[in-house]
């Protein structure tokens, strides 16, 4: 491995190929020595390389220290397996193959690293995210959006994006964080990927693990009396609900239904209570196991969102999901701490309160 790693020429990749080669390494049991591990950055700009913010400005002052940051899932002494995603295609589908989510500004930023990159001796590269196939609906989608980033950014792609299209047992929360075993593969794939770009055609010996078997969906039946106030949109087979209708909006108490006309109810949707003028407290039952993005925006009058679930992951939650409320999250006395430092559910840990007894 050294050969290929030589000083003045240390492949400087993206965040995905770095973890593919220390778990080459790891597996294969080789070490560098540190000489080896560094390089010559005083002449990179690595500010040029940072992220956008949610309206699509690159943000300022970026390091690389909070690519780094570990999931609490990572965090949790003694946790070795994370169960996979349910059976019943209960998966988020969201379209995270829209080419439009590439600001020109992010891919400007990537094209002018990837120059800095260069004129110091190194090559930028990319490679595609884990992709839970049960989420990809259309194929020809992938290449789509691959063949646009390509001619976008205009850097190397390490890898066939297909061979990180993984079944949905790899998978742990969402469509692209692979669980324990999901790892193991991806980290495979990454290799071969970089292998292939070095030129390297010898096998690589990892071994896999078995492919978790998947979460049983449990039915559950709850208050579905207020079912009426609400407006619904088909899911993967569940519903997801969509909005308020008008007895809905005039109302100042709701809870969210388990079923709904022989369905499940699973999901909130985007701004789904956008304007519900009169909305003063919402209850969500251990069904809900996504709230989008901004579902509470603009409810001026909320002041109560009552999470049943003791287990934040289990319900996925959005960005801006309080924006324009200041309404509180009222979740499990056992559960506060898990909340205020879950993964998903942090950022609102200042808004999340013990539920009353």
């Amino acid at each position: 491995m050294k050969s290929l790693i030589k000083k003045n020429q240390l492949m400087i990749t993206a965040l995905a190929i770095m973890i593919a080669i220390a778990g080459y390494l790891q597996f294969a049991g080789t070490g560098l020595e540190d000489e080896y591990l560094k390089t010559d950055d005083s002449n990179v700009d690595v500010g040029s390389a940072s992220p956008v913010d949610s309206d699509g400005v690159v943000s300022d002052n970026y390091t690389l220290d909070g690519l780094l940051d570990l999931s609490e899932e990572d965090l949790v002494n003694g946790v070795t397996e994370i169960e996979s995603l349910d059976t019943d295609g209960d998966v988020i589908a969201e379209d995270y193959l829209d080419t439009d989510m590439v600001t020109e500004a992010f891919a400007r930023r990537v094209r002018d690293y990837a120059e800095a990159v260069k004129s110091a001796g190194a090559i930028l590269w990319y490679a595609p995210c884990p992709m839970n196939g049960a989420a990809v609906e259309n194929k020809e989608d992938v290449d789509g959006f691959y063949a646009s980033l390509q001619e976008r950014l205009s850097i190397p792609l390490a890898g066939d994006p297909h061979d990180f299209i993984l079944d949905a047992g790899w998978f742990y929360d969402t469509n692209f964080h692979p669980n324990s075993s999901g790892k193991t593969v991806y980290t495979k794939a990454l290799i071969r990927a970089v292998k292939a770009m070095l030129g390297d055609s010898s096998p690589t010996d990892i071994p896999l693990p078995e492919m978790p078997e998947l979460a049983r969906a449990v039915s559950w039946v709850g208050d579905d009396s207020d079912g009426a106030c609400f407006t619904y949109g088909e899911v993967s087979g569940t519903l997801a609900v969509t909005g308020l209708t008008r007895e809905g909006m005039e109302r100042t108490a709701l809870t969210v239904p388990s079923v709904w006309e022989g369905k499940s109810v699973t999901a909130i949707g985007p701004s789904a209570f956008s304007g519900a003028e009169n909305l003063r407290e919402i209850t969500l039952q251990l069904n809900i196991g996504t709230i989008s993005d901004g579902a509470f925006g603009g409810c001026a009058a909320l002041e109560r969102i009552i999470i049943q679930s003791a287990q934040p992951s289990a319900c996925r939650v959005g960005q801006r999901l309080l924006e324009g409320t200041s309404a509180k999250i009222y979740v499990p006395v056992e559960a506060l701490s898990a909340y205020r430092t879950d993964y998903f559910w942090s950022v609102y840990g200042g808004s999340v309160r013990p539920m009353e007894a």
